[in-house]
């Protein structure tokens, strides 16, 4: 793989040289979340710059390089009973390691196993100037200085291009089942509340169309059992209403023409009012929502009352810029050291 790090590095040292820009591109199954605008003068393929590096199970860490898709991944962990802690969307089946980190999303366990950002112990990257970098490491320990490591996750390939990663990964639970509780919108807020301070084997809370689904894992069944007969509920027959979850392809996420997908992330506690269309995760904290196709953001919030709710909202393919001015002007700086020109990923930057 030396000779694709040189290639990509030769590219962009050649687009530096010339003012042209370079769009970051794995295999494409994140390409819905990027601006209708999106554009840039040339692609960089990530797709061959792939491969395991280096897996140490009795370490928990794995390195690989960006383009590896994460099916590939998640085979060689659970070959060895352990899994990542994020669990990435795998759209299609299809989705690389480098655009899992680079859009920064997570899984329905988001509030039990933490963010992409969590599990990031080390990165190699190539910047806007075609230079090379290394940041962090293999083991989990605390550093001084700039955390690049993380720095990266979510920053959708404005900042630079990733090119080796290293993760933390953790053993896959003995037993994992899901149980099914019949729930008002209003109720289920109260359950999922009253569990939050319990200690309760909770890795995945969802609710939707009238029922609560619990992502129960332990160590061994009879655990699951006496929960189950102090919750009530149902088990389900397996476990893939998770992975559908996960990769939006549960029927919810059939988008109509004159719809449009909203995503809001709030406190965990917050009473944000039943949509018509409404599908709540992270145990109250993420909610998904359909709204008129002519709303607009500054008409969202006005209606949820951004006094009252922390809300981060996100529109299918037409990302809401919301940063203060502050933060803007933080990404403004980062953006000067790593990516100057806007070479890399200019609609986003």
């Amino acid at each position: 793989m030396a000779n694709c790090e040189q290639q990509l590095c030769q590219q962009v040292t050649e687009a530096h040289q010339y003012g042209k820009s370079l769009a970051i591109r794995g295999a494409g199954s994140k390409a819905f979340l990027l601006p209708r605008d999106f554009s840039a003068d040339g692609t960089l393929d990530m797709t061959q710059h792939s491969g395991v590096i280096s897996y140490e199970p009795s370490e928990l860490v794995i390195t690989a390089r960006a383009g590896t898709p994460l099916t590939e991944i998640t085979t060689l962990l659970v070959q060895h009973g352990q899994q990542l802690p994020f669990d990435p969307p795998c759209y299609a089946n299809t989705g690389t390691l480098g655009g899992a980190i680079a859009a920064g999303l997570v899984g329905p366990g988001r509030p039990w196993r933490g963010a992409a950002r969590d599990s990031m112990l080390g990165i190699r990257l190539l910047d806007g100037h075609g230079r090379l970098a290394s940041f962090g490491g293999q083991v989990m320990k605390n550093v001084a200085g700039y955390d690049i490591s993380r720095l990266l996750c979510g920053s959708m390939g404005s900042l630079a291009i990733l090119l080796e990663i290293s993760l933390r990964v953790i053993p896959q639970s003995r037993v994992e089942r899901t149980l099914q509780l019949a729930r008002s919108y209003q109720d289920a807020q109260t359950l999922l509340n009253d569990l939050r301070v319990q200690p309760v084997p909770i890795t995945g809370a969802c609710w939707l169309d009238g029922h609560v689904q619990l992502r129960l894992s332990a160590s061994s069944e009879a655990a699951l059992t006496k929960l189950q007969q102090r919750l009530g509920g149902e088990w389900l027959s397996d476990n893939h209403f998770w992975t559908k979850l996960r990769d939006h392809t549960l029927p919810f996420f059939d988008k109509t023409d004159d719809q449009q997908l909203w995503r809001l992330s709030t406190a965990p506690a917050t009473a944000l009012p039943q949509q018509p269309q409404h599908l709540l995760d992270w145990g109250g904290a993420q909610h998904w929502i359909y709204l008129p196709d002519k709303t607009t953001p500054q008409e969202l919030m006005q209606s949820l009352n951004p006094q009252q709710y922390l809300l981060q909202p996100w529109f299918n393919r037409q990302p809401v810029q919301h940063d203060a001015p502050g933060i803007q002007r933080l990404k403004q700086r980062l953006r000067a050291v790593f990516n100057p020109q806007h070479l890399l990923n200019p609609s986003l930057c």
